[in-house]
């Protein structure tokens, strides 16, 4: 009986603190998502925008959304943080934990890691946008990647292939590293 009882109080004395971070970890979900969707939020029209500014607002856009998604990412580490502390954890513990992690998922994640820094670069050098129709040649063998690009994010870049009629998941790293023709864009400055 000793057991159930022993179970039964230390349920009782922490269900305040459990509710209390599950609320901690819930406002900063909230806010995580506020904050996103501010820095994601479009900025100006463009249903009236010329050719060459739909593809510098559609650059612009890819960055925001990644930096929202970073920003987002972030608030919802230190939410988990602030919740586990109030869960009554030792902060020095907490740290160490998640630099010890952190290591660890460095090592492992090393080619998520490349895709990740290839696609801010890929974003910070404007090289295609959504909607862009761009051809990649693999310096490896000689396989062409060729459509219209649908979807872009940290990881990687979704093109559809109209001959095959199927979508493609490029790594972005992948992009980074070999021989990219941007189609769109070879077809606007033909015609200046």
């Amino acid at each position: 009986m000793d057991f159930f009882q022993n179970i039964k109080k230390t349920i009782s004395d922490k269900t305040p603190n459990f509710i209390g971070s599950l609320f901690i970890f819930i406002v900063f979900l909230v806010i995580a998502n506020i904050v996103r969707s501010i820095i994601t939020s479009e900025s100006s029209d463009k249903t009236n925008l010329s050719v060459d500014e739909e593809t510098n607002y559609s650059s612009k856009n890819l960055i925001q959304h990644q930096i929202g998604s970073f920003v987002y990412y972030i608030i919802l580490i230190i939410g988990g943080i602030f919740a586990v502390i109030n869960l009554g954890f030792n902060v020095t513990t907490i740290i160490t934990i998640l630099a010890s992690m952190g290591l660890a998922l460095g090592i492992a994640m090393q080619e998520t890691l490349s895709n990740i820094i290839s696609g801010i670069i890929i974003s910070m050098n404007d090289i295609f946008s959504i909607n862009d129709i761009i051809k990649i040649n693999n310096t490896w063998n000689e396989h062409t990647t060729y459509g219209k690009v649908i979807d872009f994010n940290l990881y990687v870049t979704i093109i559809y292939d109209p001959v095959n009629k199927s979508l493609i998941t490029v790594p972005n790293s992948t992009i980074q590293n070999n021989l990219l023709t941007n189609v769109t864009r070879s077809k606007l400055y033909e015609k200046k």
